[in-house]
C-alpha cells in the first residue's frame, strides 16, 4: 500500500475548515482575525475544526496583504524576580483572549552589580517591528532615543510603571505615591516615630513615587524627613543588604525603630543585615516591603508589604493598547492601580 506522508499531503485551507465546522468561509476568516462578529458556539466549531484538521493561518501573508499580525510585544528586562513573569501571564491572558499573540524582549546580558538590567538597543526593536507587531507593552528602561524612533514609526506603546513617555502612549501604574504613604502612615500607627526609608534615587519613576509617598506620610505627622539616609543604589537584595550595613555604622541609624523599604526584596537584603548586627525583627526594628510577593509570606517573620495587583496591571495595558490599536484615535490614558496592605508579622507596636 502506499501511504503518503503528512507532509505531502495538501494543507487544509479556509474551505475545509468552514466545511467541517459547517459555516461559510467568510466566517471562518471572522474568527481567525479576531472579529467579535462571531457567535460565541460557532466560532468554537471554527476553532475546533481547524484543531482536527491541522490548520494554521498564515499570518504572514496577512500581513502583506495589509493585515494586522494579531500580535503584541512585550519588553521586559533581564531579571531574576517574579514580578516581571507575573505582568506577562496577565498580558498574555488579556491577549489571547482578544485572539492575539505575544512576543517576549527580554535583554539576556548579566545583570548590573546594582541589580539593574543592562539596556536595550534599536537593533532588538527592528526585530519587533519587522515583525510587524501591532503594539509594544514596554516594562523596562529604555533610552530616550529609542522611544524617540518608536514613537516616529506610529506602533501604539503601553508604558509600565512609568508616565507616558511618548504622545498618545498609554500608562499602566501601581499608585506608588498613594501605597508607600499608606504603608508608612500605618507603621506610624503601631507607633514608631523614628522611620528611616530604604529605596533608589529619583531616577527610577517608582522609586521616586514611593519616596514622595513617605515623605508625605510622616510629614502629615508631623513628623520630620529630612534626614533621610541617601538613596540605595537599585531594587535588589544586595543593594538592601549593603545599605543597611553601612547604616548601621551611624549612631543615628541605632535610635531607628523602623525601616520602610521601597520594594520585598530590598527589605529582605535588610532583613538580614539587621540580623547579622544583632538586632531582631520586629522588637527590635520593624520592616516593611512593597509588593507583597508570596516569597515574603515565608521568610521568619513574614513580611507586611503592600501588595501590587501585578497580573491586573499587566492585563489592563494589554487590554489598554488592544482599544488603541482598534480605535487610533483615543487619548493617551493613564492608569494607576491601588496597592493593598498585606499585614503580617514584620511590624510591632510601640508605645508612644
Amino acid at each position: 500500500m502506499n501511504h503518503k506522508h503528512r507532509h505531502d499531503q495538501k494543507p487544509p485551507t479556509t474551505v475545509d475548515v468552514a466545511r467541517a465546522a459547517g459555516c461559510s468561509p467568510m466566517t471562518v476568516s471572522r474568527v481567525l482575525s479576531g472579529s467579535a462578529n462571531v457567535a460565541a458556539g460557532k466560532r468554537a466549531a471554527v476553532m475546533q475544526a481547524c484543531r482536527r484538521l491541522g490548520y494554521r493561518p498564515n499570518y504572514s501573508a496577512a500581513v502583506l496583504r495589509g493585515r494586522r499580525s494579531r500580535s503584541l510585544a512585550v519588553v521586559i528586562p533581564a531579571s531574576g524576580y517574579a514580578y516581571h513573569a507575573r505582568l506577562l501571564i496577565g498580558a498574555q491572558a488579556a491577549a489571547h483572549a482578544a485572539g492575539y499573540h505575544v512576543l517576549i524582549l527580554a535583554n539576556a546580558a548579566p545583570r548590573k552589580a546594582d541589580g539593574g538590567s543592562p539596556e536595550l538597543a534599536w537593533p532588538d526593536f527592528e526585530c519587533l517591528l519587522a515583525r510587524r507587531v501591532d503594539g509594544i507593552i514596554i516594562a523596562a528602561n529604555i533610552r530616550r532615543g529609542i522611544l524617540q524612533r518608536l514613537a516616529a514609526e506610529h506602533v501604539p506603546l503601553a508604558f509600565i510603571d512609568a508616565p507616558p513617555l511618548t504622545p498618545d502612549a498609554l500608562s499602566v501604574c501601581t499608585d506608588d505615591f498613594a501605597g508607600l504613604r499608606a504603608i508608612t502612615r500605618y507603621v506610624i500607627a503601631r507607633g514608631h516615630r523614628r522611620i528611616v526609608f530604604a529605596g533608589p534615587g529619583d531616577a527610577l519613576f517608582t522609586a521616586r513615587e514611593r519616596r514622595r509617598g513617605f515623605i508625605a506620610a510622616m510629614r502629615d505627622a508631623g513628623l520630620g524627613a529630612d534626614k533621610m539616609p541617601p538613596p540605595i543604589p537599585g531594587y535588589g537584595m544586595a543593594a538592601g543588604y549593603q545599605a543597611v550595613m553601612q547604616w548601621q555604622r551611624a549612631k543615628p541609624f541605632k535610635q531607628i525603630t523602623a525601616v520602610v523599604c521601597a520594594n520585598d526584596y530590598i527589605a529582605i537584603g535588610a532583613m538580614r543585615a539587621l540580623r547579622e548586627n544583632g538586632r531582631r525583627i520586629p522588637d527590635d526594628v520593624s520592616l516593611t516591603g512593597f509588593a507583597g510577593d508570596e516569597i515574603g509570606a515565608y521568610l521568619l517573620p513574614s513580611l507586611t508589604s503592600m501588595q501590587q495587583p501585578i497580573e491586573a496591571i499587566g492585563r489592563r495595558a494589554a487590554e489598554g493598547i488592544i482599544r488603541r490599536i482598534a480605535q487610533p484615535e483615543d487619548n493617551a490614558v493613564e492608569v494607576k492601580v491601588p496597592a493593598v496592605l498585606v499585614e503580617r508579622d514584620s511590624v510591632s507596636s510601640r508605645s508612644r
